[in-house]
């Protein structure tokens, strides 16, 4: 009985996965083809080469955003896997950035570079927050990093610029706690 209500919310979560992917894949298709449709068939002004916006939201019928395009100033804290969790002086940055929500309105994914140095996909839990990094830093080093639910890294796993793996575990605030190798 209990491996019967094990495999029907093992296909519950598949199906709930499935819906969303299927939902981002559709919204995004569908903008593209409206978009070429427009350009093709002149609904478009015809001397119009570039599409100019400093922010673009695709909501859905019901008005909630579903897709987001725009720059935003963040702050940029950098650190690097050899200096052990010490923090260097932050700066504000221009950053380009791709937000697509859930049915609910909450932030899902998140795509940003920042000033060409770092590259990140974030993944965020269903009440909006990061919980799972995907980067592209500095040298072509690349890394996961995992959150905790108040969006503090606690651990990454990445390759450094000599392609050696690196393993570290964080304090709340940034500090190593354990580094392999």
């Amino acid at each position: 009985m209990e491996q019967r209500q094990d495999k029907e919310e093992r296909l519950t979560r598949l199906e709930r996965r499935w819906r969303w992917t299927w939902t981002v894949w559709a919204i995004s298709t569908v903008a593209w083809l409206l978009l070429f449709a427009g350009l093709w068939w002149g609904f478009l002004p015809m001397g119009m080469t570039v599409l100019k916006a400093c922010h673009l939201t695709v909501v859905d019928s019901k008005g909630k955003p579903r897709i987001e395009l725009g720059t935003v100033q963040e702050r940029l804290v950098a650190t690097t896997p050899k200096e052990r969790g010490e923090r260097f002086p932050t700066q504000l940055v221009e950053v380009p950035i791709v937000r697509l929500y859930d049915v609910n309105g909450k932030e899902r994914i998140t795509l940003r570079v920042f000033s060409g140095t770092l590259a990140e996909i974030a993944l965020c839990d269903q009440e909006g927050r990061v919980r799972v990094g995907l980067s592209m830093a500095t040298q072509d080093t690349p890394g996961v990093t995992l959150y905790d639910a108040w969006g503090r890294g606690r651990a990454f796993l990445g390759l450094r610029s000599d392609g050696s793996p690196v393993l570290q575990f964080y304090d709340p605030q940034w500090q190593v706690l354990f580094e392999a190798p």
